[in-house]
């Protein structure tokens, strides 16, 4: 980042950055502040265009061999924390791999559409394996800690994992909702298909639960993420299990 700001005049600063992520992405910000230890307000736009994801991975490591052309302008006006959005930020033709389940994502479309009191309508779509997925909702209080998500997930037929032992096909009809307290989910999710062949499982891999403490160990205690909800579950009539000399056909939910 190049940041540039100017003396105050008047309680305010006029502030400008550019960034270059790598060749291929660029963003610009310029706004000004205002009465500065008080009730700051902002008023600015920024601009960001570009095509290399290279450096995505590296901050969000679930996600791998990503592309697509972003582009966007949003001004925001208002309290800092709390500014009015306009304008929208823009991801199409995109792809990325999701290697945990081996599966990738391809001709991804998302929107990011601000509105007043900094909350950002969210809409996405995106292909997998034959079938697709949807996702809409919105982000309320995007700049405070008390930031909320309520999100919409339906899809047809998508693929969501992809491995030699097991291959699921999902088509989810799912709310989710959530923020720093805690997420919810509720709804639905069909597997209209599944291949599931399990190896047989050495008596040493299953492993204790994280309730289990052991005494005289020092152990550091992992800040939980609190999920509560309520799915169900539906078994197509594809969906095949073969595993210790049983080779059957599950269905119901």
């Amino acid at each position: 980042w190049c940041l540039s700001s100017y003396p105050l005049a008047q309680g305010v600063a006029d502030v400008a950055a550019s960034a270059c992520v790598e060749p291929g992405m660029e963003a610009q910000l310029t706004g000004k502040v205002s009465q500065l230890g008080g009730t700051t307000g902002i008023d600015g736009q920024l601009h960001l265009r570009g095509d290399q994801w290279a450096w995505l991975p590296v901050i969000i490591p679930a996600v791998d061999d990503v592309t697509g052309d972003v582009s966007a302008t949003m001004t925001f006006k208002g309290p800092l924390l709390r500014p009015d959005l306009n304008g929208a930020i823009s991801l199409r033709n995109g792809r990325l791999a999701v290697p945990a389940m081996n599966i990738t994502l391809e001709q991804i479309d998302l929107t990011l559409q601000g509105q007043p009191d900094s909350r950002v309508l969210v809409s996405g779509s995106a292909t997998t394996g034959g079938g697709s997925l949807a996702l809409n909702g919105q982000i309320d209080d995007l700049l405070r800690a008390t930031r909320s998500l309520a999100l919409t997930l339906t899809g047809d037929s998508a693929l969501v994992a992809n491995w030699p032992e097991y291959r699921l096909w999902a088509s989810p009809e799912l709310r989710i909702a959530g923020g720093g307290t805690g997420w919810r989910a509720e709804g639905s999710v069909t597997v209209p298909r599944a291949e599931i062949a399990p190896r047989d499982v050495p008596e040493s891999a299953v492993t204790p639960s994280d309730d289990v403490q052991v005494l005289g160990r020092s152990e550091t205690t992992k800040p939980r993420l609190n999920l509560s909800g309520q799915v169900h579950l539906l078994a197509g009539d594809r969906v095949r299990l073969k595993a210790q000399g049983l080779d059957t056909r599950l269905s119901g939910e």
